[in-house]
């Protein structure tokens, strides 16, 4: 059992709670009291980092094709712990951009079990160069720019959510 695991099972009811009031709460994260995003299933996730440490995310969740095409367009800002899950039916290379987005992105692209795979870091806003997953990915977790790194995220970290079978 990782170091990760053993000190998450103790808090596991304290982070469902923290979870379900995240959840309540991601609707008016702006500064202005303006929904981030409206209409998009939430949730939560952790991050297992190599560093051994566990980072835990509200999550908006993007399944569906036009809320994937939506995605984070016009948020102004986001906090550190929100990020954006985007699920896809099965592994591909899955292409992403960054239309209408305001804010730099980190792209943690991730397999069916939740292993980071890829990491496209500091997206830039607006632009419409494709951003790839360099390999076969399952799912896409936008971040703030910049976060990845210093959270040490990395590829080979596993994700958890009921999505990838963990949590």
């Amino acid at each position: 059992m990782t170091i990760c695991i053993q000190r998450l099972l103790p808090v596991c009811g304290m982070l469902l709670l923290a979870a379900s009031i995240q959840a309540q709460t991601l609707e008016t994260v702006t500064a202005q009291g303006r929904p981030l995003v409206q209409d998009f299933p939430q949730s939560s996730l952790i991050i297992d980092t190599s560093g051994n440490s566990c980072e835990h995310f509200g999550i908006f969740i993007a399944s569906e094709r036009n809320a994937q095409a939506r995605g984070l367009m016009y948020v102004p800002e986001m906090p550190d712990d929100v990020g954006m899950l985007f699920i896809h039916p099965s592994e591909r290379m899955i292409s992403m951009w960054m239309k209408n987005t305001l804010i730099p992105l980190d792209m943690v692209f991730m397999d069916r079990s939740g292993v980071v795979t890829h990491i496209a870091e500091n997206t830039v806003p607006g632009s419409l160069d494709t951003i790839s997953s360099m390999q076969p990915a399952l799912a896409v977790l936008e971040l703030n720019g910049g976060l990845a790194a210093r959270l040490g995220i990395r590829p080979g970290d596993l994700v958890r959510h009921p999505f990838f079978g963990s949590l």
